[in-house]
């Protein structure tokens, strides 16, 4: 009787183990708390379907060419020169997924898809030709407490890889476009902090004070191999002008794509007379896959809506942005880097360090001239 109960047992584990997408993902629904379980599933399905020669060799030369693509958009291709029916089949279960994702945000209507592949290749590695390629994903969890990373070959077996150290072959990730991410999340979310009455912007252009970004560095991004180039955005935030409210601004930063290295984007970060007592605060994060924007307005029109207007308070609503965010916050959800608090119109910040010491910036007055 323990040796059925043990054969059953080992049954279950494999067919947990190879779960494939139409075993996971089977509502319309998507839950964002299962994204690494999709994710994971679509890495094993393409894994297989390698093993076709013709596959293969079309994944390899669109993926060398371009470092990443969308696996919607990939697969449309291919069936249209190849039929498939079994791959065709997969291919409309990926772009349901795909959709319902962008639903789930609430960034359909920007975004069509986000489902992408992306190749990490070792320097040493001249072609994909030259080494065996595998498949891999983003899990679950605090990236930092990674030591090893599932990959699948074309044979199905699992290979583990060191999460903090590039792979010695050619690796494929399953994910999500986290640039087009960030930006549509990034654009709900100040239309939802506007129609809130929390982020007002002065529309006068002559003789715009502001603070200019001239130079930023981080000592680290928040990122292993496995998820590619930082995606870098701050929330300026103080008390608004007109009210007793937060005022609250999210600005990307499109070219913060690695750390321990200078930038210098001579960005415009700060319009002053769109914080009371001309003072602000910027909260840096790191932008990761299984945010959900609409959530994240929620908590903050809750959580920051009225404030006192005691300066003091400029200082707490930076405070309380981070205090906000969902527990999966400091995993690999919307990761926070650092915080600069009350800065103030007029100042000079040379080499100036964030709270947490892991940002360093240089912040600098200028005035915009119509």
């Amino acid at each position: 009787m323990n040796g059925i109960r043990f054969l059953f047992f080992l049954v279950l584990s494999s067919t947990l183990l190879w779960a494939d997408l139409g075993q996971v993902f089977t509502s319309d629904k998507v839950n964002l708390e299962d994204l690494h379980k999709y994710k994971r599933a679509l890495a094993v399905d393409f894994a297989k379907e390698l093993s076709n020669p013709v596959f293969h060799q079309f994944v390899i030369e669109n993926i060398q060419a371009k470092a990443s693509c969308s696996l919607s958009e990939l697969l449309e291709t291919y069936l249209a020169k190849h039929r498939n029916e079994a791959l065709s089949e997969w291919s409309g279960l990926v772009q349901k997924l795909d959709k319902g994702i962008c639903e789930t945000k609430g960034i359909a209507d920007q975004v069509e898809n986000l489902l992408e592949v992306r190749l990490a290749i070792p320097e040493t590695v001249r072609s994909l030709n030259e080494g065996n390629l595998l498949v891999s994903y983003v899990p679950k969890g605090d990236e930092i407490e990674w030591t090893t990373i599932e990959a699948f070959d074309k044979t199905g077996q699992v290979h583990y890889l060191d999460a903090h150290k590039e792979p010695e072959v050619p690796v494929l990730v399953v994910g999500l476009d986290s640039k087009q991410d960030k930006q549509a999340g990034l654009a709900l979310l100040n239309k939802e902090l506007q129609k809130a009455g929390l982020q007002t912007t002065n529309t006068e252009t002559r003789g715009l004070a502001v603070a200019k970004l001239n130079y930023i560095r981080l000592n680290d991004d928040k990122e292993p191999w496995l998820l590619g180039d930082a995606e870098i955005y701050m929330m300026v935030n103080g008390i608004s002008p007109e009210a007793s409210k937060a005022n609250v601004i999210s600005m990307d930063l499109p070219y913060l794509d690695k750390d321990k290295r200078d930038y210098h984007p001579n960005q415009v970060l700060i319009i002053w007379d769109n914080y009371r007592y001309h003072a602000a605060n910027l909260n840096v994060f790191e932008h990761d896959d299984s945010t959900n924007y609409k959530e994240i307005a929620v908590l903050l029109i809750k959580g920051i809506g009225q404030v006192a207007t005691e300066y003091q308070a400029i200082f707490d609503i930076a405070s309380r942005i981070i205090s906000l965010m969902p527990d999966g916050w400091f995993s690999n959800d919307d990761d926070y880097v650092d915080v600069f608090y009350t800065l103030e119109k007029g100042k000079t910040y040379t080499n100036y360090y964030g709270a947490s010491k892991n940002a360093k910036i240089t912040l600098v007055p200028h005035t915009i001239n119509e």
